[in-house]
């Protein structure tokens, strides 16, 4: 995480279980685990696709909400057993390759959006 925070704006973006005590518990692991700087980049959402990004990187087969609305973002599945089936479009990623994987996609695959055009202020 902290390789590619040097190279990408990154964030942490998690949905945990809607229960009294898992957004601090999540927050509280990152905190441990990752340190306090990444606390502020923490993104608590169970709608992944109404953030704007380039890139995704998830565990999901299918990241929350993505049924629902086209992500601005390209998921890159994060390896595990339950989503092995996703490895024959060779996206998925570990923290092995993440660096990698993203780097050819933004050299050789990336089509930049436009921008979101401006929205008029509320009331305006």
């Amino acid at each position: 995480m902290n390789r590619l925070s040097k190279i990408y704006e990154c964030f942490i973006v998690t949905a945990p279980p809607k229960t009294p005590y898992a957004a601090s518990e999540k927050i509280g692991w990152v905190e441990k685990h990752l340190g306090p700087e990444w606390v502020s980049r923490m993104i608590i959402t169970d709608q992944k696709t109404l953030l704007f990004g380039d890139a995704l990187i998830d565990d999901a087969p299918d990241p929350l909400g993505v049924k629902s609305f086209k992500p601005y973002w390209v998921h890159f599945p994060f390896k595990q057993d339950w989503n092995e089936n996703l490895a024959k479009d060779g996206k998925r990623v570990d923290w092995s390759d993440a660096e990698k994987r993203l780097e050819v996609f933004f050299r050789d695959e990336y089509v930049p959006r436009k921008e979101i055009p401006d929205q008029p202020a509320p009331g305006a």
